[in-house]
């Protein structure tokens, strides 16, 4: 079971590809997330991806769930930001309050 590290609501600010999916057309669903404004919940991985972070975003009508990645955190001009970067994708977001 994965351990809730932290919550938040926030914006998903943007979904850019790695390098390894930027040619993959399947990837291009993800972008339909920039602009969500939800609940942003952050979890460690406790058995397959141990020490990983994924993030799961979500309001009353949908969300999303990221696979694992490297979590960092960024202040820039006194706003907060969440950034994930995974194997596909490099999520960024931005914390409300």
């Amino acid at each position: 079971m994965p351990k809730l590290i932290d919550k938040h609501f926030g914006m998903m600010v943007s979904v850019e590809p790695t390098e390894k999916s930027k040619d993959d057309e399947s990837w291009i669903w993800r972008k339909d997330y920039e602009g969500f404004i939800g609940v942003i919940t952050i979890y460690e991985s406790q058995r397959i991806s141990i020490g990983n972070h994924f993030i799961v975003v979500n309001n009353d009508t949908r969300y999303i769930r990221t696979s694992v990645g490297k979590l960092t955190y960024t202040k820039i001009l006194n706003e907060d930001f969440i950034t994930l970067e995974t194997t596909n994708s490099v999520y960024t977001i931005k914390i409300i309050s």
